[in-house]
């Protein structure tokens, strides 16, 4: 594998946010784009403020005239006319309350369009726009190196449907798009206004996958006759882990940094005497989607399954039916093998598949929450299959995944 540079000074692991300074046309103009869209959101935000303190004055109004209203007219019968003026009086601010309250909820509409306007037009401050693919439009054929690299270009494994997951209708597109689904970033997870978070994922790493491992994988490709994808993809989770295990270790007299950085011809004696390691187990969970597909990837009922907004790919879904909590192991699979011959081919047993049958010595992003982030590899996987299909399709998995850690900080030489 091709040893990746000193990056000009910045360090062996660059800042992960240098991908998105691209796209606006440098740092300065990024941070200044960012800056307009989020002082924008802090002002409608406190403009807005006033307008839910009214709101939800008149709607406490609204409750009590109407339990007023309705002790009234549970009076014994006939109701005298004073009782009855009372009633109207009562009504009468009720309708007035409610015209109130219908002008209080239109300016916060309209504040709502301006956050929204806000963000788009952040958006729209990109040079570069990214998710289109190759030439035809097609993600498959889409070719991203170092410099090439925008944040929203990974490509995740579809999300659960959404019956299988606890989130309420508002919740779920929030959630699955703060993750970015197909295309996406885990580095922009758990950031934000809202701040809705996102799944845990590990991601190819942005560091290694650079124009000279690129042109180094074609050299071997040819040699080996190997097909490769260049396309950069992520293995989502569907639950966030409920436990994370973290363990250190160090050896006394020892630089872990200088054994980390290849620079000790001992290091694959010492490696493993100071490094860091990270396991956890996730839940996969295909029920529902089997239940609710068809085999050609339609839905069963007609009904829209993965969220408003979220459109997943007809052979992703035929590989779900197919493969069922499988077909996110391939995703983890392509994720972890990157840029190489392993990263898809034809089992003459399985078909087409990204598993070899181990696991390769490469680094990837895992990100477990906005300050878990580490740069590791998966020196360790587990699947147990809980639950099985008729077909013997695996539907609910237990993974075990143990992460060694890489060195993620600046070195300067």
């Amino acid at each position: 594998m091709v040893q990746p540079t000193n990056n000009g000074g910045r360090g062996y692991y660059p800042d992960p946010s240098q991908n998105l300074y691209d796209q606006y046309g440098g740092k300065a103009k990024y941070r200044a784009a960012l800056k307009a869209r989020n002082d924008a959101k802090t002002k409608y935000a406190n403009d807005k403020k006033p307008l839910l303190t009214a709101e939800k004055k008149l709607k406490d109004q609204l409750a009590e005239l109407h339990a007023e209203i309705d002790l009234l007219e549970s009076q014994p019968r006939p109701h005298s006319d004073a009782l009855k003026a009372s009633i109207l009086q009562r009504k009468l601010k009720v309708n007035d309350t409610l015209d109130k309250l219908a002008v209080v909820q239109k300016k916060s509409a309209a504040i709502d369009a301006k956050i929204n306007a806000s963000e788009e037009a952040f958006k729209k401050a990109k040079l570069i726009k990214g998710g289109s693919g190759g030439s035809n439009g097609n993600p498959e054929n889409a070719v991203y190196g170092i410099g090439k690299t925008q944040a929203g270009l990974y490509y995740f494994n579809a999300p659960l449907v959404k019956s299988g997951t606890f989130l309420n209708k508002g919740q779920l597109p929030k959630m699955v798009s703060a993750g970015g689904y197909p295309t996406g970033d885990a580095y922009l997870f758990w950031t934000g206004i809202e701040q809705y978070g996102g799944k845990g994922t590990i991601q190819m790493d942005r560091l290694i996958n650079n124009s000279a491992t690129k042109a180094a994988a074609i050299k071997e490709a040819s040699k080996q006759k190997l097909n490769i994808d260049f396309n950069l993809y992520g293995f989502k989770f569907h639950y966030n882990p409920t436990t994370v295990n973290m363990s250190w270790s160090g050896m006394q007299g020892a630089n872990p940094v200088y054994e980390m950085l290849n620079l000790d011809p001992a290091i694959a004696m010492a490696t493993n005497l100071f490094t860091g390691n990270i396991t956890f187990d996730i839940i996969l969970n295909r029920i529902q989607d089997i239940a609710l597909l068809n085999p050609n990837g339609t839905s069963k009922y007609g009904e829209e399954l993965y969220g408003k907004g979220i459109s997943v790919k007809t052979d992703d879904l035929k590989d779900i039916v197919q493969k069922g909590t499988m077909y996110d192991i391939d995703y983890l699979f392509k994720t972890l093998h990157g840029w190489s011959g392993y990263g898809g081919f034809n089992s003459t047993l399985r078909g087409k598949t990204y598993d070899p049958g181990w696991l390769p010595v490469r680094p990837v992003e895992l990100h477990l929450g906005n300050k878990l982030r580490y740069r590791v590899r998966v020196s360790g996987l587990e699947v147990v299959h809980k639950i099985f299909s008729e077909k013997m399709i695996p539907l609910l998995s237990v993974v075990s995944i143990t992460c060694s850690r890489y060195w993620d900080g600046s070195v300067k030489k």
